[in-house]
């Protein structure tokens, strides 16, 4: 592509025919790639061999027949922005020789992550779990590179496991750091969090993830969910009387029986 991606991978397409009308014997390709840092991925030839060595590529191509054509495809991965120009000769052991060339605009990468996280309980009781599901999504436009998922526990609850649908989670003293890797433009990435309440009182898990790809949005990197660890005193239930206040009450009821039933007689 061009404009490419900082970190996104380019592939060049080198075409190489023997337009004459005799063999082309020890056939070379030799190219560099320079105005941007740059790693080569691969560099593969439908005939022969290719070397990498740092930003530049030597093939040894054999013999293209007359008429005939080959075919190398060499892919990089620059890690700055400007323009990478790939430049080389195609050369044959008769001195016959032609130029190859290239330009890629490379643009700083930009990827808009988000966050967002659910409970399957708002309330829960002490001893029992609560399970927040996470899920952070590229919004795009390029891929996003090394991301990170930091989750804060409140203290009333205590960590079980958090388990991602790529990469690795681990935890220390309520926070856990997922390191989700590479996400590209679309894609989307889980996280199933497990902690168990631990001590009574309103609750408030946070998170937020970032990478080292640019964020053109931040105002979405970042969510919470609230709830509530009960004690067993927290359950909600109907006022009752003691023994003593029962029967006071039953009394009370029976005089206003008799009351009642003398008021009815006077009539």
């Amino acid at each position: 592509p061009d404009p490419a991606a900082e970190g996104e991978s380019i592939t060049y397409t080198i075409d190489i025919d023997n337009n004459g009308t005799e063999d082309a014997n020890n056939v070379m390709l030799d190219v560099s790639l320079t105005g941007v840092p740059v790693s080569i991925d691969s560099a593969t030839p439908d005939q022969g061999s290719c070397t990498p060595s740092g930003s530049t590529v030597s093939c040894d191509l054999g013999t293209i027949p007359a008429s005939g054509n080959t075919t190398v495809t060499i892919i990089v991965s620059p890690s700055g922005t400007g323009t990478l120009v790939l430049g080389g000769t195609v050369e044959d052991d008769a001195s016959n020789s032609a130029p190859v060339s290239a330009s890629t605009t490379i643009a700083a990468a930009s990827a808009d992550l988000g966050i967002t996280m659910l409970s399957d309980v708002p309330e829960i009781t002490l001893g029992s779990q609560v399970t927040h599901f996470l899920t952070v999504t590229n919004h795009g436009p390029d891929t996003a590179n090394n991301i990170v998922t930091d989750v804060t526990l409140p203290s009333q609850l205590t960590f079980i496991s958090a388990t991602p649908s790529a990469g690795s989670c681990s935890e220390l003293s309520g926070a856990i750091t997922c390191n989700l890797s590479t996400l590209a433009n679309s894609d989307v990435l889980s996280i199933t969090l497990v902690a168990r309440a631990f001590s009574p009182g309103p609750t408030t898990t946070t998170a937020f993830v970032n990478s080292i790809t640019d964020d053109p949005d931040m105002a979405n990197n970042s969510a919470s969910v609230s709830g509530y660890a009960a004690g067993v005193g927290d359950k909600k239930s109907i006022p009752t009387l003691s023994e003593y206040g029962l029967m006071l009450m039953m009394i009370l009821m029976a005089l206003l029986v008799v009351r009642n039933q003398t008021g009815t007689r006077r009539r």
